[in-house]
């Protein structure tokens, strides 16, 4: 308890620091947390700077790319109803536009409906995930296959 909360402190610390230092553009703070965001070995602690910039990057400007980015911190930062929330308004709004869903956005909602125990939402989105993957010029972003790999190995159970 006392590590995670001496984690929280020094992301908060770092966070503030960074801000200081004039690190607030919105493009900024997205690139410093995206960056945090892909690594998927760290603590969940660790994870509290980059909710904290794609916070401040999304209330700057509530792109779509900024708010990507905030779902896949809150997933990684363990806040999986809010990486629910996120990632699910987003994938919704593509559906509404009619676009394929981004990648990243299915399989974090994968991901976080696992961990929460839902299985059959986590099913759902898997399989979406694997009929949008399936189709490569869908997948934009070459990083979204670290999250796509990520999603296969969380629904295969390990």
């Amino acid at each position: 308890q006392h590590l995670l909360a001496f984690r929280e402190r020094e992301a908060e610390r770092l966070f503030a620091e960074h801000m200081l230092a004039g690190g607030d553009s919105p493009f900024d703070l997205n690139h410093e947390a995206w960056y945090r965001v892909l690594r998927p070995y760290l603590a969940p602690a660790d994870y509290r700077f980059a909710v904290l910039a794609a916070e401040s990057a999304v209330a700057s400007m509530p792109l779509a790319g900024f708010r990507n980015t905030l779902g896949t911190a809150c997933l990684r930062a363990g806040e999986h109803a809010r990486a629910i929330a996120v990632a699910g308004g987003l994938v919704a709004e593509a559906d509404a536009r009619g676009e394929p869903a981004d990648p990243i956005d299915l399989a974090v909602l994968t991901m976080a409906h696992a961990r929460l125990g839902d299985a059959a939402e986590a099913q759902r989105f898997w399989q979406r995930l694997q009929v949008l993957v399936a189709e490569p010029a869908n997948v934009k972003d070459p990083q979204a296959w670290i999250f796509v790999r990520e999603a296969a190995t969380t629904m295969a159970g390990r």
